[in-house]
């Protein structure tokens, strides 16, 4: 059985950062749901005036065209389908 197809192909993607803006590498990499691999996440923040969590006013980007299918507190779902 050939779940992914013959002519799958990988998306081209680029950081959700919008030109000139520094965001900062936080962690990573680690997996994206509960405690099993594969390694699917690394984590960025933007610069903040102070050090530690807290909350920013910063935009992110979409990293390729698509459409939002799911949006909850810290997960954004986009369908890159064409």
């Amino acid at each position: 059985m050939d779940l992914l197809g013959a002519g799958l192909k990988q998306p081209e993607l680029t950081l959700p950062f919008e030109d000139n803006v520094i965001w900062n590498f936080t962690g990573g990499p680690h997996n994206a749901w509960r405690d099993s691999p594969p390694w699917a996440a690394i984590d960025f923040a933007p610069q903040l005036a102070e050090s530690g969590c807290a909350k920013s006013t910063d935009w992110i980007v979409a990293p390729a065209s698509g459409v939002i299918s799911r949006i909850e507190d810290g997960v954004l779902a986009q369908n890159l389908e064409k």
